[in-house]
């Protein structure tokens, strides 16, 4: 899970090269600090913010945009199936949301893990969905694929 803060998906005292040792140990025991996967390192590359030069700053250091990518990073490591995103680019300014957005598509796609994510930006659902759920005080208001929805409805989330 990737949270809409990104102080809360990462160690903000340990360095960007720790953060990914530990996130791709997924709790195994015993624990030893080892050295940092190749697709981590590939990934923070192809983001473009530098950080994989970076690798013994603090993460507590990095921008929002820059936290939220690494925690992206962190989260896929472990391999997961599902990928629950709660508004993961709100406290973004616009070019970082932009890259972690390509970067969540990407995960999509190459790593074919599905996605919920939870937005209010409604530029955001309609260039990345294919699914999309609208929800009224907690009820789902409408519920489909994005092509249908956009005929059929004027708001949707």
């Amino acid at each position: 899970r990737v949270y809409q803060d990104p102080n809360t998906g990462i160690f903000p005292a340990l360095t960007i090269a720790e953060n990914l040792i530990i996130a791709s140990k997924k709790g195994n025991r015993p624990f030893r600090f080892s050295s940092v996967k190749e697709e981590a390192i590939t990934l923070l590359r192809d983001l473009g913010l530098g950080l994989e030069d970076r690798m013994r700053t603090k993460a507590g250091e990095l921008s929002g945009g820059q936290k939220q990518s690494l925690a992206m990073v962190m989260a896929i490591l472990s391999k997961p199936r599902l990928l629950l995103l709660d508004e993961h680019t709100a406290a973004l300014d616009p070019d970082s949301a932009s890259r972690v957005m390509e970067l969540t598509a990407r995960i999509n796609r190459e790593y074919d893990i599905t996605i919920i994510m939870i937005t209010h930006n409604m530029e955001i659902a309609n260039s990345y969905g294919e699914r999309l759920m609208r929800l009224i005080d907690g009820e789902v208001a409408n519920d489909g694929i994005r092509e249908i929805m956009s005929r059929t409805t004027s708001v949707m989330c």
